[in-house]
């Protein structure tokens, strides 16, 4: 997590309905066809269509410092984050992001670290 001190991240998520009169909508659409089941749904999703994500300031998306810190202690981690840095690594050549610019796979990565970070200290710290 220390890591992240030294650059700043800033995720924004695009929805195609994030608001509960736009699901209502598209609920009575699935209605009108007597498609009940499908109008449930439809009241609930959001319809997330993508994530994106940048370093502002201080500097570039710290990968080749976990990959580093990772190597040759994949023993101790979990099968999600191992997963995880193959992805951002594996996603770094196949996407080719701009300097600031985060791939997919680097947010998945961000929010994992993030998360465990929260439940360690929880639990550590008795927060």
């Amino acid at each position: 997590m220390g890591l992240f001190t030294t650059c700043h991240i800033t995720t924004v998520s695009v929805r195609g309905a994030p608001y509960l009169c736009q699901r209502v909508r598209n609920s009575i659409e699935y209605l009108r066809y007597r498609k009940p089941l499908e109008a449930l749904k439809a009241l609930v999703d959001k319809q997330d269509l993508s994530i994106s994500g940048e370093v502002e300031y201080g500097g570039t998306f710290p990968l080749p410092e976990i990959t580093q810190r990772l190597k040759g202690r994949e023993r101790f981690a979990d099968q999600e984050i191992i997963q995880l840095v193959a992805r951002a690594n594996r996603a770094q050549y196949e996407d080719q992001p701009s300097d600031s610019g985060l791939t997919d796979a680097d947010i998945l990565l961000f929010k994992h670290i993030c998360h465990e970070h929260e439940k360690l200290v929880k639990r550590f710290v008795g927060a």
